[in-house]
């Protein structure tokens, strides 16, 4: 799940790419703003999907481990761990969020007469580059908690078959008397 999640930042990155490359060319071209504002709103909604599954995906992934860690089942840092992540990579998820957000609104104003050019235009790189440092840290992140979550699946899967091999031997041993 995370290869994939990080692959599809990695796309996003070259979807933006795409757009922000279709509205130059509209500039000199205008018979590819269809094509622009289709790609750049696609773009844009694909980007919020990808930042929102990744959040969620360390959200339950430090649930876990902190169950776990309740359990005294890992280490208690593991936990913190999965919680610094968090905090260092939530506030560039939600930056590019909002700004993924805002530059279909500024190309619209634009289109409509109601914001300059240049608004849309540095509104689009800054979403790209937001982008591309959440991916970064995303990489990162994302291979550490790997590691954790594995450790703590482990463990937990290693305490239900002892669990099991528990109830089974009561069981047994209630049928025989």
């Amino acid at each position: 799940m995370a290869k994939f999640l990080y692959l599809y930042l990695v796309f996003n990155l070259a979807f933006i790419l795409a757009a922000l490359g279709l509205g130059y060319i509209t500039g000199a071209i205008p018979g590819f703003f269809p094509a622009h504002a289709l790609v750049g709103v696609l773009s844009s909604l694909s980007s919020v999907l990808s930042l929102t599954i990744l959040m969620f995906y360390f959200i339950s992934t430090g649930s876990i481990v902190k169950n776990a860690a309740v359990d005294k089942l890992v280490d208690a840092e593991d936990y913190y761990r999965t919680k610094k992540f968090k905090a260092s990579l939530f506030p560039w998820i939600m930056v590019s969020i909002v700004s993924f957000l805002a530059v279909p609104i500024l190309g619209a104003a634009y289109d409509t007469g109601k914001a300059p050019l240049w608004l849309h235009h540095m509104a689009g790189w800054e979403a790209l580059i937001a982008l591309g440092v959440t991916a970064r840290l995303s990489k990162k992140l994302l291979d550490e908690n790997s590691d954790i979550i594995a450790r703590a699946i482990s463990s937990v899967n290693t305490d239900v078959d002892k669990r099991r091999a528990l109830a089974q031997d009561k069981g047994a041993h209630g049928q025989t008397t």
